[in-house]
C-alpha cells in the first residue's frame, strides 16, 4: 500500500529590533537553500523550549506546547492582520487551557513564564486575563513580582 505524505514547513527566523521599530516585517531570502523565511518576533523563546516528535520514521523538532502558547499571547499585540491575531489568541487559549489539565505541561507552562523577563510575563498575564480566566489565575504573576 502506497503511503502519501504531505509535509508543510514554515522557515521563521527572528525578527530583528529594527525591523520592529520600522513596522516591517519582510521575508528573508535564503539563497543557498532557494528559500524565503518569514521573520517572526520571540522566536528564541520557540527554539529554547522545543521537543522532538516521531511519526513513521520522521523526527521533527516543535515548539513545547507551554512555550507555543507562552508565544502566541506574547506575539498577539504585534498583528496587524486581526484575524491573524484572533486565530493565535484562540490557539493559545484552547492549547492552553489543555495544558493545564496534564501535570507536566502545567509545570512547563509555570516555568517557562517564570523564565522569561518581567516585561514578557506582564504582557502575557494581561492578554490571558481576558482570553482565559483558567490560564490566568494559574500562571504564577504574584510570584514573579508582577
Amino acid at each position: 500500500m502506497e503511503e502519501n505524505y504531505e509535509l508543510l514547513a514554515k522557515v521563521l527566523t527572528e525578527l530583528q529590533r529594527q525591523e520592529v521599530l520600522n513596522g516591517l516585517n519582510i521575508p528573508k531570502d535564503i539563497k543557498k537553500l532557494n528559500i524565503n523565511a518569514e521573520s517572526l518576533a520571540y522566536l528564541k523563546m520557540l527554539q529554547d523550549y522545543k521537543t522532538q516528535i516521531t511519526d513513521k520514521g520522521l523526527t521533527v523538532w516543535i515548539p513545547e506546547p507551554a512555550a507555543f502558547v507562552l508565544h502566541k499571547i506574547l506575539i498577539s499585540p504585534k498583528r496587524k492582520n486581526p484575524d491573524k491575531k484572533e486565530k493565535d489568541l484562540m490557539a493559545a487559549q484552547s492549547i492552553g487551557e489543555l495544558c493545564l489539565s496534564y501535570d507536566h505541561h502545567r509545570d512547563r507552562l509555570s516555568e517557562i513564564f517564570a523564565a522569561l523577563p518581567k516585561k514578557w510575563r506582564r504582557t502575557i498575564a494581561d492578554i490571558s486575563k481576558s482570553i482565559s480566566p483558567d490560564l490566568f489565575s494559574f500562571l504564577p504573576t504574584t510570584e514573579s513580582g508582577l
